[in-house]
């Protein structure tokens, strides 16, 4: 069976593609960015929630990716990398964060 991760603040997936590429199947990305939405669901089979993973019942995240418990699913990995962490990451190159 092949191993499971959540994607939590998803983006475009990027972390997520190193997942892929190390054997995971993503069960389920949660994402803000609307655009970014889009586009996972253009390119990838992942079942996708646009809103922030902290705004609603995370039995919801676990019921789409089907690891809630008594459905016998399985998570294996969480993939986060928080929004906080890339503006930290402009930040230190001289750029400005999007509103």
């Amino acid at each position: 069976m092949q191993p499971t991760v959540i994607s939590l603040y998803t983006g475009l997936g990027g972390l997520d593609f190193g997942f892929e590429a190390a054997g995971f199947r993503t069960a389920v990305a949660v994402e803000l960015d609307r655009t970014c939405c889009q586009t996972i669901r253009i390119n990838r089979d992942w079942p996708v929630i646009n809103r922030r993973h902290s705004r609603g019942p995370s039995s919801e995240i676990l019921g789409v990716a089907g690891t809630e418990e008594g459905r016998g699913g399985r998570l294996d990995r969480r993939a986060s990398v928080p929004a906080v962490l890339q503006v930290w990451v402009l930040g230190h190159r001289g750029l400005e964060p999007p509103e």
